[in-house]
C-alpha cells in the first residue's frame, strides 16, 4: 500500500493505493469512479482540460452501471475511442478530511480510435493527447502512486 497525503481543491485528502488483479471483494457502494491507462499505438491517451491539466480517461459510475460499462462510456465520451480490452491494476481509497471515503478503480486498457474527438458530453474535457508510458506521471502528477501505476501497467502488459 502507498499512502499520499495532499491538498485537493483546498481540502486535505489521503490517497491509499492498493495493487489488485481483481476488484472482487470491494464494496460496490464505495466505488465512485473508474479510470484507465488507455493504450493506443503504444502510447498512453490522456484527456486535457481548459486549464492545461491532463488526466487518465474515466469518471463517475452512474446508477445501474457496471465498472466496465462506466469505463466504456467514459473512454468513448472523453476520447471518442472504443475499449477493446482491459485488465485491473489497482485501486485507491480516497479519504477526505470530513471523514468521507470512496474508491477509485484503475485499469490498463487497449483502445481503438473511432474518429477525432469533438466534445465531451460532460463539458469538462477539451481534447486528448498521447504520451509515452514512462512520461505518464510527468503529465498527471500523481506522485509515488503515479509511479506505481506505471509499474503495474507494465507488469500487466508484460513489458
Amino acid at each position: 500500500m502507498i499512502i499520499n497525503n495532499t491538498e485537493y481543491r483546498g481540502k486535505k485528502v489521503t490517497f491509499e493505493w492498493h495493487d489488485a488483479d481483481s476488484f472482487n471483494g470491494l464494496d460496490p457502494t464505495m466505488v465512485s469512479q473508474v479510470y484507465a491507462v488507455c493504450l493506443l499505438d503504444g502510447k498512453v491517451v490522456l484527456v486535457t482540460y481548459p486549464d492545461d491539466r491532463s488526466n487518465l480517461p474515466g469518471g463517475t459510475v452512474e446508477p445501474g452501471e457496471s465498472y466496465i460499462q462506466t469505463l466504456e462510456r467514459e473512454v468513448q465520451e472523453e476520447t471518442n475511442m472504443l475499449l477493446l480490452d482491459f485488465k485491473p491494476i489497482g485501486y485507491q481509497v480516497v479519504k477526505e478530511e470530513d471523514g468521507k471515503e470512496h474508491i477509485q478503480l484503475r485499469y490498463v486498457a487497449w483502445v481503438q480510435k473511432l474518429a477525432d474527438f469533438e466534445q465531451d458530453p460532460g463539458g469538462r474535457v477539451t481534447g486528448n493527447k498521447q504520451v509515452n508510458l514512462d512520461d505518464l506521471n510527468k503529465e498527471v502528477r500523481y506522485g509515488e502512486i503515479g509511479e506505481r501505476i506505471i509499474l503495474r501497467a507494465k507488469e500487466v502488459m508484460k513489458i
